[in-house]
């Protein structure tokens, strides 16, 4: 994670949680939004990997920034809703959660640690979900050089590979040229 926004309105309250949020997140940048039209410039001018939105009530800006955020965003995203206050989650498009408040300041250091959690998961997931699709591609590759080229599974391997150190380029790339090519 490398940057977060806080956006809210009580700059008493928003200095609380950004102390909370450097505890937690030391090394971090973090920036905070006022008001909607400093959100709005903050979120179009920057990039996030975690928002944190203090909504006052159901008509206030902060709910309604928050279908900006979705839109432009996608960021996790931690709503404080007030009590009793219907939260717009909406799973399809959005990663994130919404905790009741008032919460304390530990349980919203705890909330913190377990997104930190979740995001690392998260991003470990998508990095063996690339991997995976890399041995994928590699592996149809070797297959049809097998055919086509009559080569065993190993020369196939080590012919990928040396075009790769050769080409100085990864070996998907240049087994996605080897499907292209005979595809074709």
């Amino acid at each position: 994670m490398k940057r977060i926004l806080l956006v809210g309105t009580s700059a008493k309250h928003m200095d609380d949680m950004k102390r909370i949020v450097y505890n937690v997140y030391a090394e971090k940048r973090i920036d905070s939004a006022y008001s909607a039209e400093q959100a709005r410039g903050i979120l179009q001018n920057n990039s996030f990997d975690f928002v944190i939105v203090d909504i006052s009530s159901v008509n206030s800006w902060e709910y309604q920034i928050t279908h900006t955020i979705y839109k432009q965003t996608s960021a996790f995203v931690l709503i404080l809703v007030p009590q009793k206050f219907s939260t717009p989650v909406q799973n399809g498009h959005f990663r994130g959660m919404a905790v009741e408040k008032p919460i304390s300041r530990v349980t919203f250091a705890q909330v913190l640690r377990l997104i930190d959690w979740v995001l690392s998961l998260q991003k470990e997931k998508e990095e063996l979900q690339q991997r995976l699709s890399d041995i994928c591609i590699v592996s149809r590759a070797k297959r049809l050089l097998m055919k086509k080229k009559q080569m065993s599974e190993s020369e196939a391997y080590l012919y990928i590979k040396n075009q790769a150190m050769n080409q100085h380029q990864a070996k998907r790339a240049i087994a996605q040229n080897i499907l292209n090519h005979y595809q074709t």
